[in-house]
C-alpha cells in the first residue's frame, strides 16, 4: 500500500502486491496482509519539497488513520483473520509525545481491528523499556514481535512482563542470515521463554522478503527448504 498526500488529501495507490493478497484471501488462500504502521510510517516520511522543515509530519495522523481504516476494512471484507503491521521506530529512541501517538493512533483503530489477530512487529535492535511499555499496551493489538537476536535487552523485558493471554512472536531465527542460522541461542532463548509467555512462536528476527526464495548454488535443496522460519523450530505453548 502506498499513501501519497497531496496538499490537502490523501490517495491510496494498491501496488501489485496488495492486489495479489486480496486476490488469495478472495480465493480462500490463508494470507497474511503484512502494512507499515501508520506511525512509523510518518515518523520515517519526509517533507516534500518546498514544505517548511518544521511541519509536524504526526499532525497528519487523523488523515492517514482514515485511510487505513479503509484498507484495513477491506482485507478483512475479503476474509483476512491475521494482519501484522510493522512499527520499526519502536526501537528508536522516541520522545514522549512519539510514544502518545503510537497509543492515539492505535485507540482510534481499535474498532476497525476488532475482529482480527493483530500482530505488530518491531525489529532491527532492542526495544526501549518506555516504548516496550508503550507498545504492549496498545488496544487492539493481540500480538507483539521482537527481534531477539540483536535485541537482548527486549529478552529481558519480556521475562520481566509480558501481557498475559497476549501472543509473543519471538524472533529467535536471524533474518539477516538465515542460512547459518545458530540453533543453539535458538534455542536456547526459546527454553528461556518456556513458562514465562503462554502463547509464543517462534519467527525470524526481520522481515524475510529480501531472502531468496531458493539458492541455485547449493547443491543440497533440502539446506535450502531448512531455511524458512516456518519450520526450523516448533511453536510452543503452556
Amino acid at each position: 500500500m502506498l499513501i501519497c498526500y497531496e496538499y490537502t488529501q490523501l490517495h491510496i495507490h494498491k501496488p501489485h502486491s496488495d492486489l495479489i493478497c486480496l486476490i488469495f484471501l478472495q480465493l480462500g488462500v490463508d494470507t497474511v496482509p503484512v502494512l507499515v504502521g501508520p506511525v512509523s510510517y510518518l515518523l520515517l516520511s519526509k517533507a516534500a519539497k518546498g514544505v517548511d522543515k518544521s511541519f509536524d509530519l504526526l499532525s497528519l495522523l487523523p488523515k492517514i488513520l482514515a485511510v487505513y481504516k479503509e484498507v484495513i476494512s477491506e482485507l478483512k471484507a475479503a476474509g483476512a483473520t491475521w494482519i501484522q503491521l510493522d512499527e520499526p521506530v519502536l526501537v528508536m529512541d522516541l520522545e514522549g509525545h512519539k510514544l502518545e501517538a503510537f497509543t492515539a493512533a492505535y485507540a482510534e483503530l481499535e474498532s476497525t481491528l476488532s475482529g482480527l489477530n493483530v500482530l505488530v512487529e518491531t525489529y532491527f535492535a532492542d526495544i526501549p523499556a518506555e516504548a516496550y511499555k508503550t507498545l504492549t499496551s496498545l488496544k487492539g493489538v493481540t500480538a507483539f514481535g521482537f527481534d531477539l537476536v540483536r535485541g537482548t535487552k527486549t529478552l529481558d523485558l519480556v521475562k520481566a512482563g509480558f501481557p498475559e493471554g497476549k501472543y509473543l512472536f519471538a524472533g529467535v531465527v536471524d533474518g539477516r542470515n538465515i542460512w547459518a542460522n545458530d540453533f543453539a541461542a535458538s534455542l536456547s532463548t526459546l527454553e528461556a521463554l518456556e513458562g514465562i509467555v503462554g502463547k509464543a512462536h517462534s519467527s525470524s528476527s526481520l522481515s524475510l522478503s529480501p531472502s531468496p526464495l531458493s539458492q541455485p548454488f547449493l547443491s543440497d535443496s533440502s539446506s535450502v527448504r531448512s531455511g524458512s522460519d516456518y519450520d526450523l523450530l516448533s511453536s510452543f505453548e503452556k
